[in-house]
């Protein structure tokens, strides 16, 4: 089921600025807005809407009389450029109580100033780093900073959806086995269009081998991953801090994606996943995943780090993960995600390629 953002994208100072009084200045449960407000229903999309007053109602967490606060984490370096239509996503949010954490990693573009702006109420807290801190580093502020029951993850290039927030909470009240969920999301940039993620624990550990099962910026947690210590970037990495995060996470935790998008995320063209750093830091994270689900195997490892960061597979490599595949389904091993079926049943490494390229291209 697919979502989509309303409205322009881009508003005034002063439309932006007052969406902080009907979103995160009006913490309770009766947060109205406009003739919402007249018909006394709380601005909500009519279902969640009711599924979340439920749950709330019921006592879920011990806040019968409020809705659960969430912490937003966003964190900032030299966005200026993208950070008004950020912010702006997280005001205009239909779920009414929010605090946004920003954490500047020294900015000297003017985006401080620019989020000064929107501080005043105190749920516009921003954070200030030491230049070249590290983004881990960064982010662990922004949670050791965070009081809400659950604590949210954006970027300051993409934009929320307005019911992101929502849907995220409705899911996580209604589902107390599930710690952290993502979202699939809506592309910016190069190609357009929306991807999905994997939905179920299962899947999500059946695609770690071969992609990032989450988009970063769109997952919601519970806080009691943060506070039990299991929620922690890890500041060694200087990239792919969310991927060893998800690496660790998939043995400790209970995850999950809604199959729909809930938020623009953004594309740069200067992206690249082919980069010396970037190899290092994905075999390190790949390598503590395999030994935590004892798979030994140095050249499976150098396969899979190979086809994550370069997209390419040569026979060499398609025989190797070939035989993992067949190995993984006999002993309940993790799975190669979208391209296990495929590898598996091939006869032959030239029918593969000619329909991995066929099925890339139109990913790409």
């Amino acid at each position: 089921m697919a979502r989509s953002g309303a409205g322009p994208l881009l508003w005034g100072w002063d439309q932006i600025l007052g969406g902080f009084a009907g979103c995160l200045r009006v913490p309770s449960v009766e947060w109205a807005d406009g003739e919402d407000a007249e018909n006394g229903r709380s601005g909500l999309c009519p279902e969640l809407d009711v599924g979340v007053r439920k749950a709330c109602a019921a006592g879920v967490g011990g806040l019968q009389m409020k809705m659960p606060l969430v912490s937003v984490v966003m964190p900032t370096f030299n966005a200026a450029i993208y950070i008004v239509e950020a912010i702006h996503s997280i005001a205009l949010q239909q779920y009414p109580n929010l605090e946004l954490i920003i954490v500047d990693g020294g900015s000297t573009d003017g985006t401080c100033e620019i989020i000064e702006k929107y501080m005043g109420d105190g749920d516009v807290v921003l954070l200030k780093t030491p230049p070249k801190s590290g983004l881990s580093r960064d982010l662990n502020a922004g949670l050791a900073a965070a009081k809400g029951e659950f604590i949210a993850r954006m970027d300051a290039d993409d934009v929320s959806f307005k019911e992101r927030f929502t849907e995220q909470v409705h899911f996580l009240v209604q589902n107390r086995e599930i710690d952290l969920v993502g979202s699939g999301v809506s592309y910016i940039g190069l190609h357009g269009g929306e991807a999905r993620s994997p939905a179920t624990h299962l899947e999500i550990r059946d695609t770690y081998l071969v992609n990032n099962p989450f988009f970063h910026p769109s997952v919601m947690f519970r806080r009691e991953l943060y506070d039990r210590g299991i929620y922690r970037y890890n500041s060694d990495f200087d990239c792919d801090e969310d991927y060893e995060l998800w690496g660790r996470l998939i043995g400790a935790a209970k995850l999950s994606n809604l199959n729909w998008a809930l938020m623009h995320y953004r594309i740069h063209g200067g992206n690249s996943q082919r980069t010396p750093k970037r190899y290092r830091f994905k075999r390190r994270a790949l390598k503590a995943f395999m030994e935590e689900q004892k798979i030994h195997q140095e050249e499976l490892l150098d396969a899979l780090v190979e086809f994550q960061c370069s997209s390419f597979i040569s026979p060499v490599m398609f025989e190797i993960l070939r035989v993992y595949g067949k190995r993984a389904e006999d002993e309940g091993l993790p799975r190669l995600g979208w391209v296990h079926h495929r590898l598996i049943h091939s006869r032959s490494y030239g029918k593969f390629i000619e329909w991995y390229w066929r099925i890339k291209g139109w990913r790409m």
